[in-house]
Formats: C-alpha cells, structure tokens, sequence
C-alpha cells in the first residue's frame, strides 16, 4: 500500500484508530489528527495493512454541551444498532471502522485530475495560447 497523502489525512480530521493483527489480537488504539496512525509503524514495527479507524471526523462534537456522553452513545448506537432507539444516532457517518489502506484507496479514487479532460486542440497549441488566455470553460459538449 501507498503511504497515504497529507490531503488524505485532512479528511479525517480527529480521529480514533486501532491496530488489530492477522489473528484479530487488538494491539493497540489511539487517537490523532494528520498521520499520527502513522507513527507507530517503526516505533511498535506494526503493519500499515493493520490499521483501521474507527472513528473520524470527531470536532463535530466539540460544540456539544455534554459532548463526552453525546459521543459515546453515538459511539454505542451506531457500533450496536439497539432494537428500540428512535434516532439512529447522531453522526454516525464519523464511525466507520474500516482499513485505512479501504479509506485511503476510496479517497484516491475520487481525486479529480483538472487536466486530464483539457481538448486535445488546447494541449496541441499551448505555447499559442500561454499567456494569452484568462479562462476556459469546459462542459460535457462545449468548451468555451
């Protein structure tokens, strides 16, 4: 696997994560922001293919009054899904308990190239236009 990408980790902001080897033995947990997952892969020698988060996006319960007791029982519900709880569970999109080599591979894909679609007449004639063109408008039929 590809080391993930700053602007990966951007994506996760506070996160939680673990890292559980092949026989399913959790060997530790923690939380951070950036690539703090990272560091233990020379520190402990753990595998970046054991590491998972389990929950991202978390500042989203800082502007909770009770937001200790309000993130655990989002925590529960959304780990548990118990029979009678009316609401789903707040921010349940933030515990997603996948790989992060599954997160980062998903985030790859959706990376947009701006300059993979340029027409090929652009591309051709460049160094005509350089310097000469303030904007280009592309759309699925037009290019303006």
């Amino acid at each position: 696997m590809m080391k993930p990408t700053a602007e990966f980790f951007a994506t996760l902001g506070q996160y939680v994560y673990k890292y559980v080897d092949e026989e399913g033995t959790i060997l530790y947990v923690g939380k951070g922001n950036g690539d703090r997952c990272l560091s233990h892969l020379k520190s402990k020698q753990y595998k970046i293919e054991h590491c998972s988060i389990v929950a991202r996006n978390l500042e989203q319960f800082e502007d909770k009054k009770d937001w200790q007791s309000f993130l655990l029982e989002s925590y529960l519900i959304a780990t548990e899904s118990p029979e009678h709880n009316s609401v789903s569970g707040h921010y349940k999109e933030c515990f997603v308990m996948s790989s992060l080599s599954s997160l980062f591979s998903d985030f790859e894909s959706g990376q947009y190239d701006n300059f993979e679609s340029l027409p090929q007449w652009y591309i051709e004639n460049y160094e005509t236009f350089k310097g000469r063109i303030r904007e280009i408008k592309i759309n699925s039929t037009t290019t303006f």
